[in-house]
């Protein structure tokens, strides 16, 4: 049972299965002991379930809907582990936003404290929970909170000087160009996206084929596409029907010496469906992005280019 800090994995076929347990909140296998916590979009909604980014913390309701809840064995085990050391993976449940549903993963935990008190005119076992190590809230609160990350952003203007420089003063030895740019292009796609969407829309691990980042509560997909100049093609799309993988592309086009984005945009993948071109050499499709794509995007970020 090896997890994957920011990773998804499907509820039902990989965390329920193993640890054998299908309906409970609290799951427990051997020693092994995890909780699944209703976050932002869940389709359940807890009673009292929260987590505090600025002190980086968990507050996690135990076993029982209603009623006085009882110290029967799940939350006998949970109450055991305090301050046993981080103990308890935790997996975000973010609501039906992939088919069939998946569960982020954000590390082990360590219970801190165990109260049993009253919360809307009943009591409750309220577990404080801290994360093993600083990482784990930096995950968080970038995922969910934080729309820009200014010290990345500093980091990519100077790495920005360097990596242009060694381009130029050595192009016998750095033949091909390095595939960070794709990284740094969906960071800002994402960006772009949370300074116009209702809902956050996060960056996805790898691992889900197409999507490159996801709207918490309703579940619209993005694939983020990253080019350099215009008319430009993008990286392969490996979808047999783009159009029905994906709801919308993001185009970023950035300049590939200072890694800044010129402009982010926006088309839905059925619109964008007549841009396609298929790579007969590869099997695959890729999107051409000229000036009537251009002229057709929504622009979430910059200036519309002209040319």
């Amino acid at each position: 049972m090896n997890y994957r800090i920011g990773k998804w994995y499907p509820s039902k076929e990989r965390v329920r299965s193993d640890f054998g347990e299908y309906w409970k909140g609290i799951l427990l296998k051997g020693n092994r002991t995890a909780i699944i916590f209703n976050y932002i979009g869940a389709r359940r909604v807890h009673y009292g379930d929260s987590f505090d980014p600025t002190t980086g913390t968990i507050q996690y309701v135990g076993e029982g809907k209603t009623g006085d809840q009882l110290f029967n064995s799940r939350n006998e085990r949970l109450s055991d582990l305090k301050g046993k050391g981080p103990a308890v993976d935790v997996f975000l449940d973010c609501g039906d936003i992939f088919n069939p549903k998946h569960l982020l993963y954000a590390g082990k935990w360590q219970v801190d404290e165990v109260d049993y008190r009253s919360i809307d005119d009943r009591k409750v076992y309220l577990f404080t929970l801290s994360p093993h190590s600083q990482k784990v809230i930096e995950f968080l609160r970038f995922t969910f909170f934080d729309t820009e990350h200014q010290q990345f952003e500093k980091s990519v203007s100077e790495f920005a000087r360097v990596r242009a420089a060694m381009y130029q003063d050595f192009p016998e030895v750095l033949r091909v160009r390095d595939n960070v740019v794709g990284e740094i292009g969906e960071y800002f796609a994402v960006k772009a996206l949370n300074n116009k969407e209702a809902n956050p829309v996060i960056r996805l691990s790898s691992g889900l084929k197409n999507i490159d980042a996801v709207q918490i509560k309703n579940g619209r997909t993005y694939a983020v596409k990253t080019v350099g100049k215009i008319p430009q093609t993008t990286s392969n799309i490996w979808s047999a029907k783009p159009e029905e993988a994906v709801d919308d592309f993001v185009i970023v086009l950035i300049d590939h010496d200072t890694l800044q984005p010129t402009c982010v945009m926006r088309m839905s993948a059925k619109k964008a469906a007549r841009h396609l071109k298929k790579d007969t050499y590869q099997g695959s499709k890729k999107l051409a992005v000229t000036i009537d794509f251009v002229n057709e995007a929504e622009m979430l970020m910059g200036k519309r280019p002209t040319k």
